[in-house]
């Protein structure tokens, strides 16, 4: 008796699970000739077989399609979402992308892989852009990037093989790992005095990059920034800099994977700095830009080290003939025709 009371009980619960199974729907069996299907709504959005959505949510923001102009257009106030790949199934039919006033931040992955987008506009409420949003589009060859932007994360513009020319807005204080990694059409790039780290690989892969000037605020760099930058046969690293990574500068990657040094680059610094390390570290060829500079013997100058700004000296060099004076950095340091060093700030600057 127990036993079957037993399995009754389960019985019991098991009818009353289906019946909570069944919620989404239900049939009236009472009457053979109607059938009623009620459908619950919990305020997902519905996907159809064979149907695209041209318009919708993401994050705090709302996008549509418009189908004529191929043109995809963000609007709203806040952020957009991560992940969402709202348009991933007519990614390849966009051409424009508009993000409007009032959006602050261009989500992950938000665009990767569309692969015939040629033309962006970003509002100058954009604050950020995060990782892998351009990733992958292969037809983008610029995009203006506003004063607004903050922070872009990594692989951000990563296999964009035909951009070719970009500036990264002074508002920026980091260059991301992979950011530009395999821009292989990219020639030149300007990099604002705002920038004080460039992350690994940032660069790597960037065949066609023949100049690039590092500014005076970069202290990092990081491991193969320009590995495999095959076009680029020198580069100028300022006196700031404090660390640069393995394989950062000067080398390529063979086809079996090693790291081999680019035939005949050079790196122009200053005596005694990290640049002049990491060139006889690797050995690559260094270039002292003091001494390059200077067409006779002169003598009689020493380094200088002042503590706090304001300070000034003359510098009375011995030359056979009249010398001019240049400033490596102005910021820190500057001078005038007659010799007369005044110091501006802390930092390195030689004369």
């Amino acid at each position: 008796m127990r036993a079957k009371r037993f399995i009754s009980v389960i019985l019991s619960i098991l009818i009353v699970c289906s019946s909570f199974a069944g919620l989404t729907a239900f049939a009236d069996e009472s009457n053979k000739n109607e059938r009623t299907i009620e459908v619950a709504s919990v305020g997902a959005d519905v996907n159809v077989p064979g149907v695209s959505a041209t318009s919708g949510a993401t994050g705090d923001c709302t996008w549509t399609f418009n189908e004529k102009t191929k043109t995809l257009t963000v609007s709203g106030n806040g952020e957009m979402g991560n992940f969402d790949f709202l348009w991933e199934d007519f990614c390849n039919e966009i051409h424009n992308i508009v993000i409007e006033q009032g959006v602050t931040s261009i989500g992950i992955s938000a665009f990767k892989n569309c692969t015939n987008l040629t033309n962006v506009t970003i509002s100058d409420s954009v604050t950020s852009i995060k990782n892998e949003a351009f990733s992958n589009c292969t037809s983008l060859t610029n995009i203006d990037l506003p004063n607004s932007i903050t922070s872009i994360g990594w692989y951000a513009f990563s296999n964009c093989t035909n951009i070719n020319n970009i500036k990264i807005p002074n508002s920026v204080t980091n260059i991301g790992c992979y950011l530009f990694y395999n821009c292989t059409s990219l020639t030149s790039i300007s990099i604002p005095n705002s920038i004080t780290s460039i992350g690994a690989c940032a660069f790597s892969g960037c065949t066609s990059l023949t100049r690039i000037t590092i500014p005076d605020s970069v202290t990092i760099i990081e491991e193969y920034v320009f590995t495999d930058c095959t076009s680029l046969t020198s580069i100028t690293i300022p006196l700031k800099v404090e660390s640069i990574g393995y394989c950062a500068l000067g080398y390529y990657t063979d086809e079996n994977w090693n790291h081999e040094k680019v035939k005949d680059f050079s790196i122009y610094g200053y005596k005694g700095t990290t640049a002049e390390k990491y060139s006889k570290e690797n050995g690559i060829k260094f270039v002292d830009l003091c001494a390059a500079k200077t067409s006779q013997k002169v003598t009689g100058v020493k380094s200088q080290y002042f503590t706090s700004a304001g300070k000034s000296f003359i510098l009375k060099p011995k030359a056979k003939t009249k010398l001019t004076y240049t400033s490596s950095n102005k910021n820190v340091a500057v001078v005038s025709s007659t010799g007369k060093v005044t110091v501006k700030a802390g930092g390195y600057a030689y004369i």
